[in-house]
């Protein structure tokens, strides 16, 4: 039986997550869950907070074999068994020099004030990144967070911050424009240290289910030889999101998104599930730009 991840989030955040281990994981299947119906989780109850995500971890249970979920929020504040999380990883840093960027109820989870972390109120910036994300995917642009700055200006801190957690995935889409802010400050996001620990989880679990080593590989039933080496390629004409009729990939390939053809097939093989509107073209197209920049540098580091 093959290996589904599912991956869950109120919205485009978890893509960040879902990227990182289709780079890492690519003989496993991928569901994507976004409860954009609910979206954001950040300044809502924590009782409401637990009863959805306990439902989707029901819900998905069924299709998937890994649930990782992809808000930090949920994580914090949710505890489904048997489920990976991805949460602020705050052990070992200065709280006086340690930003700790997340919502009002990861804070809250966290106790991050009352440790005496540094944050900053930025309840509203997980809203703001998708309607940006939204925007830049129907002009068909690249998806930069820059005009966001301003925002970022007046709700940051500037002085004595020498590191910066992002405890919100959706806050992952900003992080070139937080590290301009802090350009010697390192930024953490919990990505890399989640893919460990699925990582771990699947080494543990019987052969079919964990990834496939080149020895056994060489060995393998024919089915199963297929099922280990994924095709990278999409096949001809395959076209992209938005792309016009006729349009191959490499053709419509966002800018700074070229030879896309090599992760297109991927990004299709990936199944969504929504709670609200159907996004799958925004979501696609953000997935694609996340394996080509995000997480080809992310993945790696999770080693």
């Amino acid at each position: 039986m093959a290996t589904t991840i599912g991956v869950y989030d109120s919205g485009i955040g978890g893509l960040t997550t879902l990227s990182v281990l289709m780079r890492k994981f690519p003989q496993c299947d991928f569901l994507y869950y976004a409860d954009n119906a609910r979206m954001p989780f950040g300044t809502k109850s924590p009782d409401e907070v637990k009863r959805v995500v306990n439902a989707a971890v029901a819900t998905m249970s069924g299709e998937c074999t890994r649930i990782v979920l992809g808000c930090n929020t949920a994580s914090v504040t949710a505890d489904p068994a048997g489920v990976f999380k991805l949460h602020p990883r705050l052990d070992g840093f200065s709280p006086s020099e340690t930003l700790v960027l997340a919502t009002p109820l990861t804070l809250a989870g966290l106790g991050a004030k009352e440790k005496g972390f540094l944050t900053a109120d930025t309840r509203e910036l997980a809203v703001l990144v998708e309607i940006t994300a939204s925007l830049k995917a129907k002009s068909r642009l690249r998806p930069d967070m820059s005009g966001l700055c301003g925002y970022l200006s007046e709700k940051l801190p500037r002085e004595g911050v020498k590191r910066v957690v992002l405890g919100c995935s959706h806050y992952i889409y900003m992080s070139d424009q937080i590290a301009a802010m802090y350009p010697s400050a390192p930024l953490s996001d919990g990505n890399a240290a989640v893919v460990k620990e699925v990582e771990a989880s699947l080494s543990a679990s019987a052969p079919s289910a964990a990834h496939l080593t080149e020895s056994r590989v060489s060995d393998a039933h024919p089915s199963e030889k297929a099922f280990a080496e994924p095709q990278r390629s999409a096949p001809s004409g395959f076209a992209l999101p938005y792309a016009d009729p006729g349009r191959t990939a490499e053709k419509y390939a966002p800018q700074g998104c070229r030879d896309d053809e090599e992760y297109a097939a991927e990004v299709y093989r990936v199944k969504f599930r929504f709670t609200g509107e159907r996004e799958d073209k925004k979501y696609r197209w953000l997935l694609l730009h996340l394996l080509k920049t995000y997480a080809e540098k992310t993945a790696f580091s999770a080693i």
